[in-house]
């Protein structure tokens, strides 16, 4: 399941699968995930591995050398 929830100016949804985004209808957004995913996570939102090594993990799991590249592999069409 999903919940909203508006706290302040932010905008938030948490999921059951343990994971909250927040939004502050500008430009920030926060991604936080329990615990208990550390490690099982890949994608722009990191390996969440605290290791700045794989941070940059590729969808085809090569490491960019660069934020730009990175963001760009994981563009869809």
């Amino acid at each position: 399941g999903l919940g909203v929830t508006w706290p302040g100016d932010w905008v938030a949804v948490a999921s059951s699968l343990g994971v909250r985004v927040a939004w502050d209808r500008e430009l920030a957004v926060t991604v936080t995930a329990e615990p208990e995913l550390r490690g099982g996570t890949w994608g722009l939102c990191g390996t969440y591995t605290d290791d700045p090594a794989d941070d940059f993990v590729r969808p085809d799991g090569d490491i960019a050398a660069t934020a730009a590249a990175f963001g760009n592999a994981w563009k869809v069409p």
